[in-house]
């Protein structure tokens, strides 16, 4: 498959390789989770000075990334006038940037767990980063929706 070929109406399906890259970082997010505990569980976790404080930064974090993710992403990574055709390699590499973005918030809640602070607080940020996930799979409406600007 030759990833920087043009994509157009008949060729709007995703690549295989992005749902198994998808369906990956899914289970890293549950991972997260478990290691979060194990580590809270076994090291008789004290929670560290300020962790409320630490909580209420990477929230705000969390939702700029998440506004970005869906306000920004698209207009830097889609189809400019006068780009030319996008490739599968543009589509490829706007699903990667965005799932990396949405997993940073499932770091968040594990920092979180591994500092002491509230499990349902360090949980809601990995079920935070998990339902952002589900939103962003790859599919061919999104990846239709994507290559629309560029007028294919």
């Amino acid at each position: 498959m030759d990833e920087n070929r043009p994509i157009g109406p008949g060729g709007a399906k995703p690549n295989p390789v992005l749902k198994i890259l998808w369906l990956a970082i899914m289970f890293s997010v549950i991972l997260y989770g478990v290691v979060g505990m194990i580590i809270r569980q076994s090291n008789n976790v004290q929670a560290a000075t300020n962790v409320d404080l630490i909580a209420g930064v990477l929230g705000a974090i969390a939702l700029g990334d998440t506004a970005f993710i869906f306000l920004v992403a698209g207009k830097i990574f889609g189809a400019k006038p006068g780009m030319g055709s996008l490739t599968d390699a543009n589509y490829f590499t706007f699903c990667i940037i965005r799932w990396a973005m949405a997993e940073v918030i499932a770091v968040f809640g594990l920092i979180l767990l591994i500092l002491g602070g509230s499990i349902t607080v360090g949980f809601l940020y990995l079920c935070w980063s998990f339902v952002l996930l589900l939103f962003l799979s790859p599919n061919d409406d999104e990846k239709r929706k994507f290559i629309g600007s560029a007028g294919v």
